[in-house]
C-alpha cells in the first residue's frame, strides 16, 4: 500500500511545487495509485486503456508524502482579481505611518496596499493621495502616513514598498479590526544597503577552503517570446549588483539591499558552480553562509549524423534548472532561484567532438543537439556525472526508431492540426502534461487524418499524448483535450512502432465551493485524482462565486477535496468526470501561525517546516516554510499536531502537542538546536527515490531524490526511522523497491545512506 500511496505522489509533484511556491502553507494530500494500465507496442497499434476499476474503500487509506519542488519552468501567474466586500462591512480605520526601519524617520511616497488574508489573488489601482482601501493604493504623505478604510472582522495583508531602489518592501499581518475601530500601525521599511551578508566557500570533499573563488550576488528574470500563443524562446536575464572574489579563507562579504537581491552564484577552476540564497541570517562573520563546491566534471561527447561526416554547425548543450543547483547549505529552505536554468554549449569539430569541462556533479544535465542554433535532438536521457568524472558519449543521429500514430477522440474522430508530445517516462503509469513542460518534449503536429509521428527516437519508455494547450488557470473549453499521456515502450534496434491515442474532448467536473457559513468561497483551489488511471487534476483557485471547472479530464471517478481559503478541507467527495452543481463545503478550521528562532542567537532565522496530527498513525501533513522566520497554517481540523522544523547549518527543532481549535488562532515559537546531517543517495539509473524520516512518531523530513543525485538536510539528533520506496523507468518485477533504515544521530554528525543500487 505504501507503494502505491508513494507512487499517488509522484504524480502530484508538478502540482505540488506550485502549492509550495505560493508562499502560504497548503495541505498535501496524494490519492492512491491505481494498478498499471495495459500498454502494447509492437507491429500492431497500441491504445490506452483505463484497468478495471479499483475498490472504492481503498482510495479513503490515503497517505501523504511532501517532495521538494520540481518544475521544469517556472509557472505564469493568473491575471488578479480584485477582492469585492460589502461596503456595509467597510466599517474601520487603519492608520498607518511608514518610517525608516533603523532612524526611524518618517517615509513619504511608500506606495502601501491591503488586501484579504486568505485571498489567493488581489488587485488595487494606484491613487495618488494618501486615503485607500482594497481596490485603492494610497501613497504615504510627507508625514510618512496613510489612511486606509477596511473591512471589519476578517484578517488583512498589508503591503508598503518604495517608489524608488533605494526603499524596500515590507508585509505584514493584520488582526481583525472592529467595526467603527481606528487602528494605528506603524511600518519599519528598510532602506538603502541594509544587509551585510557574508559567505565562505569551501571543497564539499574536505571542508577545505577555496581562495580566488568568484562570488556574484544579483537578481534574474526570466523573458518569454511567444508567437500566436506559442512560446518561441526564452531568456534569463541577470543583474550583477556585486561580485568578487573570495580570500585565502575562501571568505566574501558585501553590502547590500536585503529586498532588492535574492541570489548567489559560485564558481571556480576545476569546480561546479553552485546558487544559493542571500539571507539575513548571515549578517556576521561567524554566521556566514557556507557554500560547498564539488569537484567539476568533464564530458567528451561524439555526435554521428545519420549519413555519416560531421554535423553542419553543430553544437552540444548540457543544461539544468536553478533549483537544483542549489548548494546543501541552500536546501533548507523552500528556495527556487531566480535564475530559471543554466547551461553549458560546446561545438563540434570536424570530426563531430567536443569537450565541456567544470560541469556540475551530482544534478540531471539535460542534452540537447544543435545544428545552426536550432535543436535538432532534445530526447537523449539525461546526465549525472559524479564529482571529478570525466566521461565519454557517444550520440547517434538518425538511428533510432520512428514512433508514428494516430490521434483520435472519444468518437474515433481525427484530431486534425493538434500538437502531439514526446517526453521519456520517468515512470511506467500514465503522466498528466502541463503546459509548463514544453521546454522538455519533443512536439509532433497531427495533419487532416490526425497522423503524427516522431523520427529518432530511442529505446526505453516514453510518454506520449495530445499536447497541454491550456494552463489550469484558464477555464472551461468544450473543445479542450486531455492531455494525458500513454506510457510506450520503444525495444531496442526496433525501426518502427505505431500507436494510437484515444482523446477524450471538454470532459470536466464543475461545482461550487462554499465556505462554512455556506457562502462562495474564493481562494481556493480543487484538485482530483482518477482512482481508474492513476493521475490528478488541479484548479489552482476557485472564481469571485466560488465556482470551478475541473478538467479536462479523461473519464472515470475522481476523488475530489478542495484546500485554502481559510477554512479546512471538506469531506472527500467521489464524483464521475462530467458531474455538474457538485458542491464542495469547507469546515470550520483553525489557524497555527509562529516564528522560528535560533538557539544560538534568538533572532528569527528561515527554515522548512513539516505539521502533522500527533498520535495519527497515518495522518494528513502539511509542508510551509518560514521565509524570514515567521509562518502561518491556515484551515487546519481542530486536534493537536507536531511541528517539525530543519534550517541551514544543521539545525532542527520539534513541537509536540499544538493545540489547534476551530475558528481559533494558536501560536507557537521553535527554537532551533543544532542537529546532524543526513544525506540519501538514490543510485539507480533512472526515476526517482523518495523519503520520509520520522523522530519517534513525528514525520522531520520528507524528499525526493533523482537517479544518481544526492539529498542532503538536516535532522534532529536521536533514534530516527528513514522509510524509502524508488520507482524506476524500468522496474525489476523481482524486486520489492521499498526499504527502511534505523539511524542513530548525533550531534554534529553527517550520516549517509546509499539505496537502489542496481536498479
Amino acid at each position: 500500500m505504501k507503494r502505491l500511496t508513494l507512487l499517488g505522489a509522484v504524480l502530484a509533484v508538478a502540482l505540488l511545487a506550485v502549492w509550495l511556491l505560493a508562499l502560504r502553507p497548503e495541505r498535501i494530500e496524494t490519492g492512491p495509485s491505481a494498478t498499471e494500465p495495459e500498454a502494447q507496442v509492437g507491429r500492431g497499434p497500441a491504445e490506452l486503456t483505463l484497468p478495471a476499476r479499483v475498490d472504492e474503500a481503498a482510495t479513503t487509506a490515503t497517505r501523504e508524502l511532501a517532495t521538494s519542488p520540481r518544475t521544469e519552468s517556472e509557472p505564469q501567474p493568473k491575471p488578479p482579481q480584485v477582492a469585492q466586500v460589502d461596503e456595509a462591512e467597510s466599517a474601520a480605520l487603519l492608520l498607518v505611518r511608514a518610517v525608516d526601519q533603523r532612524s526611524g524617520d518618517s517615509l513619504p511616497s511608500v506606495r502601501v496596499s491591503v488586501r484579504l488574508q486568505h485571498a489567493r489573488s488581489s488587485s488595487s489601482r494606484h491613487v495618488q493621495g494618501s486615503r485607500g482601501s482594497l481596490d485603492a493604493s494610497p501613497l504615504t504623505d510627507a508625514a510618512g502616513r496613510a489612511e486606509l478604510e477596511v473591512p471589519a472582522g476578517v484578517e488583512l495583508r498589508l503591503t508598503a514598498r518604495g517608489a524608488d531602489e533605494n526603499v524596500g518592501r515590507v508585509e505584514v499581518e493584520v488582526e481583525p479590526l472592529a467595526r467603527g475601530e481606528r487602528r494605528e500601525l506603524v511600518l519599519e521599511v528598510p532602506t538603502g544597503n541594509d544587509l551585510h551578508f557574508f559567505v565562505r566557500v569551501l571543497a564539499h570533499e574536505d571542508r577545505a577552503p577555496i581562495a580566488g573563488a568568484q562570488v556574484e550576488l544579483l537578481r534574474a528574470s526570466t523573458r518569454t517570446t511567444s508567437v500566436d500563443g506559442k512560446e518561441t524562446s526564452r531568456a534569463v536575464l541577470e543583474t550583477i549588483v556585486v561580485e568578487g572574489l573570495t580570500d585565502e579563507e575562501g571568505r566574501f562579504d558585501a553590502w547590500l539591499r536585503s529586498w532588492s537581491v535574492r541570489d548567489l552564484r559560485v564558481r571556480a577552476p576545476g569546480y561546479g558552480l553552485v546558487l544559493g540564497q542571500v539571507g539575513k541570517e548571515h549578517d556576521a562573520p561567524e554566521l556566514a553562509k557556507v557554500v560547498l563546491l564539488s569537484s567539476a566534471a568533464t564530458l567528451r561527447a561524439r555526435v554521428q549524423p545519420d549519413r555519416g561526416g560531421p554535423l553542419p554547425d553543430g553544437s552540444v548543450r548540457l543544461w539544468t534548472e536553478g533549483h537544483r543547483l542549489t548548494g546543501s547549505e541552500s536546501r533548507e529552505t523552500y528556495y527556487y532561484p531566480s535564475i530559471s536554468w543554466q547551461e553549458w554549449r560546446g561545438p563540434l569539430n570536424a570530426e563531430g567532438t567536443c569537450t565541456l569541462a567544470e560541469l556540475p556533479a551530482g544534478v540531471p544535465l539535460h542534452v540537447e543537439i544543435l545544428r545552426a542554433g536550432e535543436v535538432v535532438k532534445k530526447d537523449l536521457p539525461d546526465l549525472v556525472l559524479e564529482p571529478g568524472e570525466q566521461r565519454e558519449v557517444e550520440w547517434s543521429l538518425g538511428s533510432g526508431c520512428r514512433l508514428a500514430g494516430t490521434l483520435v477522440d472519444e468518437h474515433d474522430a481525427p484530431v486534425a492540426g493538434h500538437a502531439v508530445w514526446l517526453q521519456r517516462a520517468a515512470h511506467d503509469v500514465p503522466c498528466v502534461f502541463s503546459k509548463y513542460s514544453a521546454r522538455s518534449v519533443a512536439e509532433s503536429t497531427t495533419d487532416e487524418a490526425g497522423r503524427f509521428a516522431f523520427d529518432d527516437v530511442g529505446p526505453g519508455r516514453w510518454c506520449i499524448g495530445p499536447a497541454a494547450v491550456r494552463s489550469e488557470w484558464e477555464g472551461r473549453d468544450p473543445q479542450a483535450l486531455a492531455p494525458v499521456a500513454l506510457v510506450v515502450e520503444i525495444p531496442e534496434g526496433s525501426p518502427t512502432e505505431q500507436v494510437l491515442l484515444r482523446a477524450h474532448r471538454g470532459l470536466y467536473i464543475e461545482g461550487r465551493v462554499l465556505d462554512p457559513a455556506g457562502e462562495p468561497a474564493r481562494g481556493v483551489s480543487i484538485s482530483g485524482f482518477n482512482m481508474e488511471a492513476g493521475v490528478s487534476f488541479h484548479v489552482p483557485d476557485t472564481e469571485e462565486d466560488g465556482s470551478f471547472a475541473l478538467g479536462p479530464l479523461v473519464p472515470g471517478r475522481y476523488g475530489l477535496w478542495a484546500r485554502g481559503g481559510g477554512g479546512a478541507s471538506p469531506d472527500r467527495l467521489v464524483a464521475e468526470a462530467g458531474a455538474r452543481d457538485i458542491v464542495l463545503v469547507m469546515k470550520a478550521g483553525g489557524t497555527l501561525k509562529g516564528t522560528v528562532r535560533d538557539g544560538a542567537r534568538g533572532e528569527e532565522t528561515p527554515a522548512r517546516l513539516l505539521l502533522g496530527r500527533c498520535g495519527d498513525p497515518d495522518p494528513s501533513w502539511w509542508a510551509n516554510h518560514a521565509r524570514d522566520g515567521a509562518f502561518r497554517f491556515d484551515g487546519l481540523e481542530p486536534g493537536t499536531y507536531c511541528l517539525a522544523a530543519r534550517a541551514s547549518g544543521g539545525r532542527t527543532a520539534i513541537v509536540r502537542d499544538v493545540v489547534v481549535v476551530a475558528g481559533g488562532s494558536s501560536e507557537v515559537e521553535l527554537t532551533l538546536v543544532p542537529g546532524a546531517t543526513l544525506r540519501v543517495k538514490y543510485a539507480g539509473k533512472s526515476g526517482e527515490l523518495m523519503y520520509e524520516l520520522f523522530s519517534g512518531d513525528v514525520r522531520v523530513a520528507a524528499e525526493s531524490v533523482a537517479a544518481g543525485t544526492t539529498s542532503e538536510t538536516a535532522v534532529p539528533i536521536g533514534r530516527l526511522r528513514l522509510e524509502c520506496d524508488w520507482f524506476s523507468a524500468d522496474p525489476d518485477p523481482n524486486e520489492d523497491a521499498y526499504a527502511t533504515r534505523e539511524l542513530v544521530a548525533g550531534v554534529g554528525e553527517t550520516l549517509e545512506v546509499v539505496l537502489g543500487e542496481g536498479h
